[in-house]
Formats: structure tokens, C-alpha cells, sequence
């Protein structure tokens, strides 16, 4: 089961202890912790993939608290602009398979006590592909709570905090349950439903918010592995929350199933709620006297507060800030927050940022500041480093508190231990990284006058330019599949010794699988990100009218039989699935005695036939057997029925898309016991059921030159691909037409162009932007170049 975690939202509600930049679902409430490292740990046990959406601008606060779970397989969908919970659960969705069971939870609650993991197997029990299973709770109904009214006929109704608009809150605390007899359970925020029918139930819904999610999810900028919804695509999408989008529908067509949560569930909605469950009764910090329903939050510890004579008022205290406001009234910052305009820059940095700070790698807490010094508290996490600078108006003191830091001081560089500190000179430039596995925890105190600002004097060395027409070395993205095995990496050294990998993504600027540069002036950029660095010139004019990237090169393990399936031509998936159509090629590199490949029909036949082959399980009995070798190479047109068989090894190169139809897949189960979905209706929109009279021949013969031959593969509209065969050199010459793509299938050498030397070896992808220009290949290797 993967499970969903809603992690986005303002810190306007609870300042000034949660800020904009900190919101309250990243507070440490409760011994340290926060309530969105809580809904992680708390439902680990039941999920083995967790996909995160929160503000873009929290994804380093988010990494940063999932440092504390080693090994987390968890991916973020960074939001530029919030847009409620139904277009975010949606978007997830559309990114998983129709069939995967999902929890979805939110990250503005506090549970307690009770049997939380009794209550998620019940509701697991309950969920069917035609429900939605959500869990209420029991407590203090209040504004701003959503809840259901459960019959005792089964029948179920939903009131949202938005549906009551209408009234006062008065008058909507003051319903009453209906004479037929029900249950009033709080809407939790927490539910189970199957990824495709959380998308069935919008589309039948809210069709323009179904439209405009899948519009635009294959639209999604992926980021350095992140999922990027861009504030363009996002202003596209209505805001609204699951329960409007569906809650309110499908209880009424009894498709929303409540089971109880067996817990003490509380939102934290305001001040109020927070100083109610969390904040209860007067501590060691703040003094009480001749005062009347006076609350009292004090994070800052080193400080007294003393309330006296006071009736019906809540005070927070924290080490910037201090609100005092009546009980009831604290949803009031909200109003002096939105007059920002009026604000100092002072008073605009304390509603935005509090002390705690996090980066890309770890975190930064303010302990002490004044004119002239600040002193800090810096948490380096395992693996992370700081950028080599300098300061010109500041010079700081570091102090080792835990852990071994790495330090770059000048030209030299060394080790520090646990109590150990070093002396950072002003003009000098420095640097300080963790290559350990544990955190490192760092004092620093800086003395100077830039201190309050920690990048107004920073100074970082001279980068060496961008090169627009360097060569790329990429590093592949794997996938597991079912049907994969472990030759990738055996023959390649791809993952782990033994890893099983079905596909290798070796040239891919797809949001399903990016690929990242090795090396080079744009070492670790995805290649999306390098694509927009560059611009569209790297690509040649042949490739100015797409509107993306417009190849993808996969190594393909079949160790098992694939799933019989079709791909829709351009026309098609762009009406239908926002992507590209998808004409392929395989270029067979080995193949175990007897191999094949399915390409069409034996015959012409009729779609009630295959539906009926379909139906009886003997569709690849009417397909067109192809046997292969290595060295054939095969065309997959779109709208051919086709499956790649087992023991074979190809290099596919196709149009960028991930539109594939499923039609068979021999009644096989995935990892979980469940039957793989079938994509009929879209694959009998594109099948063609014409017979076939594909040999599996390339394209052309080997052609001899010297020290090397070359053999045009295959050549249509959307690419071409030569196999070259080199003993001793060759020589190629690019224009500025088109990019190169080459990816090595076996063999070694050297690759050189206009001063540029790289070693190339069996497994290596290499993209070449468009130009005029030599290339010139010495060695012993074979290797595929394809191109638009």
C-alpha cells in the first residue's frame, strides 16, 4: 500500500510559533517531534512507498525531517502554489497504477491513545474498487471541522466546512441529527481508496478538475527527482477540497464507506486547539496569578512569563516574538498578516522565518543575536557539505558538538572531532561537510557586520562557465518490472551486484524517469534541467517544433514474456494522455536459442475475435511469431499489437512517451497478488488488426570502413539509428540539424571532438548537442547512434 501524505499549508494560523516558511505541520509538538514525521511513523507499518505533497518552498524542511527515517522510499510533489487537497491526492493518483491501494493523510492533526493500527486493518478489510473507506472520529464538533452523519440503513451524509457558508457558525453548531437515527463522526482527513477509483470518482465529479490534472501530469517539471507542479499548470486547476470534490457526491450514491477511528483525534486549527491539547496546564515557565481562563505557550524556556490579573486571554512567547490576543480571537493574525504591506522589514522577517532555518543540507537554529555577533546552532546531515565561500565583512568560530566535520580552511583540509573547534578568518575562503553516517552538529559564532544576514557578504569562488556544446555523459534510471532480471547488471554494472533491473532509461527527459549528467560544468543537473539551461539550439532545427524532448532510449531484460499491448499514435495521446504517440524500435543484442518477439496478427482479424481471445486466454495464439538474434532489429509501429518474449536483450529507441495499453498480460499477479490492470477500451481505439510481415532485418546492410563498419538500423519520420561496429577508429562529422545520442552495448575507447577527450565503455550513454563539428571514436567497441 503507498501511502499519500498531505503536507502542505500556510503557517499563518498558529504564529508565532509555526511562520510562513515553517508551518505547523513541521512544529516539534510533541517531544521533539513533528506532526508530519508522527504521520509518517505512525503508518510505516502498513506502506512500503510514501508520496509526499507539500509547498515547493518546504522541500528542504521536509528532507530534512525525514533524515530521522533511514532508508525511506518516499517521492515529493512540490506544489508552487497551493490548490487544496483534491487536485493534490488527484495528481498522485494519476501517477500510480489504477489498482494500487493508497492511504491518504493529512499533516494538520494529533492522534493519541486508541488502536490507530486496528482502525487502518479494518478499513483495509472494508475497501473495494467501488469505495472510498474514510475514518471518522468522535470529538468536540467545532468551526472549520467537516463531519459525516452515519444511518442506521447504511446511508451516509457529508457536510463540509465550505457547504456551510450559508449560516453562522452558531447556527451550524447548533444542528441537530436527524429523527431516522444516525452516528456524527469528524472527518479525520484520513482515508483508504484505490488510485483509480479516487480518479473515477473526480472524473464523474468534477470533470474540469479531472481534465485540467491530466492535462497537465505529464506537464510536471521532475527536478532533481522531484515532481514539480508549476504554478503555470496549477492556476489551471479549480481548488477544492476531497470532500467537496467527492465526498459530497458519492455518499449521497453510497460509494463512501466510515469506519471508526478507535483514537483521540484533535485538528489543530488554531491557538486555542493547540494550547487546549498540547500546551495543557502552567508550567515550570510561566506564572499564573488572579488570572481567569489565561493560556499561556512559552517556547522560549530561558524566559518567565508572568500573567496577572487577566481573564479570557492567550499569550505565546518564542525567542522573536511574543502574541497576546483574547481567547477565541488568535484566527485574527491571519487579518494582520494580509496587511504586509504595511510591515517593517523587521517585522516582515518575524512572520516569515523563525529560528530555526532548514537547507539543502540540514538545518540552522539562531540561539543568540545582537548588533555585532549571532550565534548558531548548524546541523550537517550525513553526506551533505556546505559551498566553498568566503566572507568579507565576518569572521566565524566553529566548535565540533558531535560527529566529525570535514574542513576546507584555504588550501588545506582536515578532520575535526567532538570538541575540537577551528577559527574561520574574514577573506578566507572555507568549507565544511559531513562524509560520515551521523549528524554533525556544529556551534558557530560569527562576529562582524553582516552578521544578520547569512549571504549579504558571501562570496563564492569564480565557477567555471556553462559549456552549451559539451558532451554529456548520463546516468541511467532503472526500473523493475515483473518480467526483469539481472544482465544489465552483470554485463553493465548497473545497481547493486545481482540488482534485478528491467529497463534501463539510458537518454530520458520524461517525467516518468529522469536522467541525470555525470561530470562535466553540469555535474548532477537532471537533464530536463540541462535542456532548459541550454535552450532549444542544443537540440538542432529539426527538433524546434516539439514541444518536448522527443526520444527516449531504454536497455530492455525480458527475462520473462512482457504483457501484449499497443501504443497510440500522436494524434491519439495527445488528445488523451498529454503525451507524445509512441513508434519504437529493438535492437536485439541478445537473445537465448528460440527467442521471440510477437509484431501484429498471422492474419487480418476483427476485434471480436481478439476480445474473445482475449476472454478465453489464447490471444497469442493468433499473433505473428518473429524469431530473433542478436543483431536484428525490429519496428514498432504505433497501433501494432506486439510483446517482447523472454531471454531477450534489447536496446529500444522510441518517440518520448509513456502511453502503453495493456490488452494481455497472461493472467500474472503483481508484488501484492493483484491481477495487472488491462487498458481495453484505449487499445482497441488504436489497435490496427491488419496481419503482419515483419522478418526482424535491419534496415540496411553493413557497409565497411576503415577500422570500423556501420549499419543503418531503422529510419522513419521520428528517428534514425545506425549500429557502428569499430576495430581500430572512426570519424563522424555532426551538423547543427539535429543532437546525437550514442549509447555503448559493448566493447571500450575514447571519444574525442574539439578538445574534448572522454573514455567511453560498455553501458555508457552520451548525448552530443547539435553542431558542426568531428567526432572521432578510437577503440574497440560496438555501439548505437540514433537521432531525429
Amino acid at each position: 500500500m503507498k501511502c499519500l501524505v498531505l503536507a502542505g499549508g500556510s503557517g499563518d494560523a498558529l504564529w508565532p510559533l509555526s511562520r510562513r516558511n515553517y508551518p505547523k505541520q513541521f512544529m516539534h509538538v510533541n517531544k521533539g517531534r513533528s506532526l508530519f514525521q508522527e504521520a509518517i511513523a505512525r503508518n510505516l507499518p502498513f506502506c512500503d512507498e510514501f508520496y509526499i505533497v507539500t509547498n515547493q518552498k518546504y522541500e528542504n524542511i521536509v528532507r530534512g525531517q525525514l533524515q530521522s527515517f533511514q532508508g525511506l522510499n518516499y517521492h515529493l510533489f512540490l506544489e508552487e502554489i497551493g490548490r487544496q487537497t483534491a487536485p493534490a491526492v488527484m495528481v498522485a493518483c494519476l501517477c500510480m497504477e489504477p489498482k494500487e491501494q493508497v492511504l491518504v493523510v493529512s499533516t494538520d492533526h494529533r492522534l493519541e491513545g486508541g488502536d490507530y493500527n486496528g482502525t487502518i486493518i479494518r478499513a483495509q478489510q472494508d475497501l473495494t474498487e467501488d469505495v472510498i473507506v474514510a475514518i471518522g472520529c468522535k470529538g468536540q464538533l467545532s468551526c472549520g471541522h467537516n463531519y459525516f452523519d452515519v444511518y442506521d440503513d447504511g446511508q451516509v451524509d457529508y457536510m463540509s466546512a465550505t457547504a456551510k457558508e450559508e449560516g453562522t457558525c452558531e447556527t451550524y453548531m447548533g444542528t441537530t441529527l436527524p429523527d431516522r437515527g444516525a452516528e456524527r463522526y469528524l472527518d479525520s482527513g484520513i482515508f483508504l481508496v484505490y488510485a483509480g477509483t479516487f480518479v473515477k470518482a473526480v472524473r464523474q465529479n468534477r470533470p474540469k478538475l479531472y481534465e485540467a490534472c491530466c492535462h497537465g501530469r505529464n506537464r510536471m517539471l521532475i527536478d532533481g527527482g522531484n515532481a514539480v507542479l508549476t504554478k503555470e499548470w496549477l492556476e489551471t486547476i479549480p481548488s477544492v477540497s476531497v470532500g467537496d470534490a467527492v465526498y459530497e457526491k458519492w455518499t449521497q450514491d453510497g460509494k463512501v464507506k466510515i469506519v471508526y477511528g478507535d483514537f483521540d483525534w484533535s485538528r489543530l486549527l488554531n491557538l486555542e486547539t493547540l494550547a487546549e491539547i498540547v500546551y495543557e496546564g502552567q508550567s515550570e515557565h510561566d506564572l499564573l496569578y488572579q488570572c481567569e481562563n489565561v493560556s499561556i505557550i512559552n517556547e522560549a524556556k530561558e524566559k518567565l512569563v508572568v500573567a496577572n490579573d487577566l481573564k479570557d486571554v492567550l499569550i505565546v512567547n518564542t525567542k522573536d516574538a511574543v502574541y497576546v490576543t483574547a481567547k477565541g480571537s488568535s484566527a485574527q493574525i491571519k487579518t494582520i498578516l494580509a496587511m504586509e504591506n504595511e510591515f517593517t522589514p523587521q517585522q516582515k522577517a518575524a512572520f516569515d522565518e523563525g529560528d530555526v532555518y532548514y537547507t539543502t543540507w540540514g538545518c540552522k537554529e539562531t540561539l543568540s543575536r545582537s548588533e555585532g555577533y549571532m550565534v548558531k546552532k548548524l546541523t550537517i546531515f550525513p553526506g551533505q557539505k556546505l559551498s566553498l565561500h568566503k566572507h568579507e565583512k565576518r569572521s566565524e568560530h566553529w566548535s565540533i558538538v558531535s560527529g566529525t566535520a570535514t574542513i576546507v580552511l584555504g588550501d588545506e583540509e582536515k578532520e575535526y572531532h567532538t570538541k575540537e573547534s577551528i577559527f574561520v578568518p574574514m577573506g578566507v575562503f572555507h568549507r565544511i561537510s559531513n562524509e560520515t553516517t551521523k549528524d554533525l552538529v556544529v556551534i558557530e559564532v560569527s562576529i562582524g557586520e553582516s552578521v544578520s544576514s547569512m549571504t549579504e557578504d558571501m562570496v563564492h569562488p569564480p565557477r567555471k562557465d556553462y559549456a552549451p556544446n559539451e558532451i554529456l555523459k548520463l546516468a541511467p534510471v532503472y526500473k523493475d518490472y515483473l518480467w526483469g532480471g539481472n544482465r544489465l547488471s552483470k554485463l553493465y554494472g548497473f545497481g547493486a551486484a545481482e540488482e534485478m533491473i528491467a529497463e534501463s532509461w539510458q537518454l530520458s527527459a520524461h517525467p516518468a524517469g529522469m536522467c541525470k549528467v555525470q561530470g562535466g560544468s553540469f555535474d548532477g543537473m537532471t537533464f530536463a534541467s540541462y535542456l532548459s539551461k541550454v535552450g532549444k539550439e542544443a537540440l538542432g532545427w529539426k527538433c524546434q517544433p516539439y514541444e518536448r524532448f522527443p526520444l527516449l532510449v531504454k536497455l530492455i531484460d525480458a527475462t520473462d514474456k512482457l504483457s501484449i499491448q499497443v501504443h497510440p499514435d500522436d494524434a491519439y495521446a495527445m488528445a488523451y494522455e498529454n503525451d507524445y504517440g509512441k513508434n519504437e524500435m529493438w535492437y536485439i543484442l541478445d537473445a537465448k536459442e528460440d527467442a521471440y518477439v510477437y509484431l501484429g496478427f498471422e492474419k487480418d482479424t476483427t476485434k471480436e475475435e481478439v476480445e474473445q481471445r482475449i476472454a478465453e486466454g489464447t490471444l497469442p495464439e493468433i499473433l505473428h511469431k518473429v524469431l530473433v538474434k542478436t543483431g536484428d532489429s525490429v519496428f514498432v509501429p504505433a497501433g501494432q499489437i506486439h510483446a517482447i518474449g523472454a531471454g531477450v536483450l534489447i536496446l529500444e529507441i522510441q518517440q518520448s512517451s509513456n502511453a502503453t495499453y495493456r490488452l494481455y498480460d497472461y493472467n500474472r499477479k503483481d508484488k501484492d497478488g493483484q491481477l495487472r490492470p488491462l487498458h481495453l477500451k484505449k487499445a482497441f481505439a488504436n489497435i490496427s488488426f491488419k496481419a503482419s510481415d515483419e522478418q526482424g532485418n535491419p534496415l540496411g546492410p553493413w557497409q565497411e570502413g576503415k577500422g570500423f563498419k556501420k549499419q543503418l538500423l531503422e529510419e522513419c519520420k521520428y528517428f534514425s539509428v545506425w549500429a557502428y561496429s569499430v576495430t581500430e577508429q572512426t570519424q563522424l562529422v555532426m551538423d547543427d540539424s539535429t543532437f546525437w545520442s550514442i549509447v555503448v552495448v559493448s566493447g571500450e575507447g575514447v571519444l574525442e571532438t574539439e578538445g574534448e577527450k572522454q573514455q567511453i565503455k560498455a553501458g555508457d550513454s552520451l548525448f552530443l548537442p547539435a553542431g558542426r563539428r568531428a567526432v572521432q571514436i578510437t577503440g574497440q567497441c560496438h555501439f548505437v547512434l540514433s537521432h531525429v
